[in-house]
């Protein structure tokens, strides 16, 4: 599953959906675009718990659109992948299921 984060901040529901995610035993990227830039280095915490939980059938993958943050002057954290547009719609297309919040 891929997940588009675009906001600045998550609430317990998406907490929730990221969480349910990660337990399906499969591959999931969060990819943080737009507002969302804020949001890997607000949820940083959840963020390394998710990871934490990562194993062989639960994969977890961290992106941040590299110019949307550059573009709100925020430092990319050495936890997460730096992903240009043209990386993100390579992205996109490698999944069947996306969610964007």
């Amino acid at each position: 599953m891929l997940i588009n984060i675009t906001q600045a901040k998550l609430d317990t529901r998406q907490k929730t959906l990221i969480t349910a995610a990660l337990s399906h035993n499969s591959t999931t990227s969060i990819v943080f675009s737009g507002d969302g830039a804020y949001a890997h280095v607000v949820e940083q915490a959840f963020l390394a718990e998710c990871v934490s939980k990562s194993n062989a059938e639960s994969v977890l993958h961290v992106h941040v659109i590299k110019e949307d943050a550059s573009a709100r002057g925020v430092t990319l954290s050495q936890t997460v992948n730096p992903l240009d547009y043209q990386g993100f719609a390579a992205l996109t297309s490698t999944f069947n299921q996306m969610v964007t919040f």
